[in-house]
């Protein structure tokens, strides 16, 4: 309420012209909202086959920031001729990757009504599952980082030469503990103070540029063994909404096969396009490839009836995803305390070396008096 308030008299006082926008000027919505706003307007204009131009540019003007350059763009391809799907396609983050990847597979197996209403009847918790815990815990380690590199920043400017000195002037056993740890000090955070800035950076682009986000995503996708749960997932379920649509499932596999965004998933898919071609079974094929388990294949194999067929699909797809929410909660609750003890060590470290100074110093004035 507080915010509400505040956001009509700064809109009142300085932004006359700009009074009724539906967004404030700092950022109050994700960028997921904004995205399902749009897809909200596809549906619309794919339902009442209403013109598409008038629509993104209204909703263009109710944005400000990022996601109103890209509706910007997106209505430039849309006056310049291009279909909906493909100006979609070429303007990145318009709407949610797998959103656009259902879309797209609805448009090719003539299911894309019934797409839109399970794009927006369902909510992706998934996602939300993901993001959550990982915005929460770079928060939490960027800023214990950046508050550590101030202090230690502090202590190799000022306090080590101070020591050093003191050590050079006192006589200070080369061999000893202190001159060790604090000559460790000097060399290693010295060293690595530009790697842990870069790292920072790093993670700092990871948490807050879809592209960025998008582009480890798909490198870490490189190095798994499998396919990852989610996009088994949602697999499942377009497939579900193909099945429901009266369409024969081996039609989404080959939309599939020609659209997915995963460049291994996508090979797979063709793999099995073409086992099809000899007629082969394709929930047989769906288990070779690791995308279902051999009791859902058994299952499968014996459902005839589309409606049975599709509910199977779907609550195979909700298992999956609640085991991927039930790893994804485990992995928050195991980051969060391994990073506190990894910043605890840390400073473990300089308080050992700062106090076997101290020590040792304490020690040679008593020999000294």
């Amino acid at each position: 309420m507080i915010q509400k308030w505040f956001s009509a008299i700064v809109n009142i006082w300085f932004f006359h012209e700009t009074l009724w926008m539906a967004t404030p000027w700092w950022p109050s919505d994700s960028l997921r909202t904004k995205q399902k706003g749009l897809l909200r307007i596809l549906a619309v204009s794919n339902a009442e086959k209403i013109d598409m131009e008038p629509l993104v540019e209204n909703l263009a003007s109710e944005n400000r920031g990022r996601y109103r350059r890209i509706l910007k763009r997106l209505l430039a391809k849309l006056r310049a001729g291009v279909p909906v799907l493909a100006a979609l396609e070429q303007i990145p983050d318009s709407i949610n990757e797998n959103d656009l990847l259902a879309l797209r597979i609805g448009a090719n197996t003539g299911s894309l009504n019934a797409m839109y209403r399970e794009l927006l009847q369902t909510e992706n918790s998934l996602d939300k599952s993901i993001d959550k815990p990982r915005v929460s815990i770079s928060f939490y380690a960027n800023s214990l980082a950046i508050i550590y590199l101030l202090i230690m920043s502090f202590v190799v400017t000022f306090l080590i030469p101070v020591i050093r000195e003191i050590q050079m002037e006192f006589g200070a056993d080369t061999e000893g503990l202190s001159y060790f740890l604090v000559g460790f000090l000097n060399d290693w955070f010295g060293t690595l103070y530009p790697l842990g800035i870069l790292l920072l950076i790093m993670v700092g682009l990871l948490n807050w540029f879809p592209r960025s986000q998008r582009f480890f995503r798909r490198l870490a996708r490189n190095f798994s063994v499998g396919i990852p749960l989610g996009i088994q997932s949602q697999f499942l379920e377009v497939l579900a909404v193909v099945v429901n649509s009266g369409r024969p499932p081996e039609t989404a596999i080959a939309a599939f096969a020609e659209s997915h965004f995963d460049r291994r998933t996508r090979l797979e898919m063709q793999a099995i396009e073409s086992e099809l071609e000899g007629n082969q079974n394709i929930w047989d094929m769906l288990l070779q490839c690791d995308m279902i388990n051999v009791a859902e294949a058994k299952a499968l194999q014996q459902v005839s009836d589309p409606k049975s067929l599709c509910w199977c699909l779907r609550e195979f797809a909700n298992r999956r995803k609640d085991r991927t929410q039930i790893k994804n909660h485990i992995r928050s609750h195991l980051m969060h305390p391994l990073v506190t003890l990894l910043f605890a060590f840390l400073v473990l470290m300089v308080s050992v070396a700062m106090i076997s100074f101290l020590s040792e110093l304490a020690h040679t004035l008593a020999n000294v008096v």
